[in-house]
């Protein structure tokens, strides 16, 4: 999962999620990220540093 700057589309971070992420949907509050990973049948949560 690649994070970035939507003015400039400048990369700023990456974080890996599971095998083969497909779909992703912003969590409570905007505080995390869920990641469908349909490679291995996993959800991933990713902590946004806000």
């Amino acid at each position: 999962m690649s994070t970035f700057d939507t003015r400039t589309n400048q990369v700023l971070g990456e974080v890996a999620a599971g095998v083969d992420p497909h779909w992703s949907a912003p969590g409570s509050g905007h505080r995390y990220v869920l990641v469908a990973n349909s490679g291995s049948s996993t959800v991933s949560v990713v902590a946004l540093d806000c």
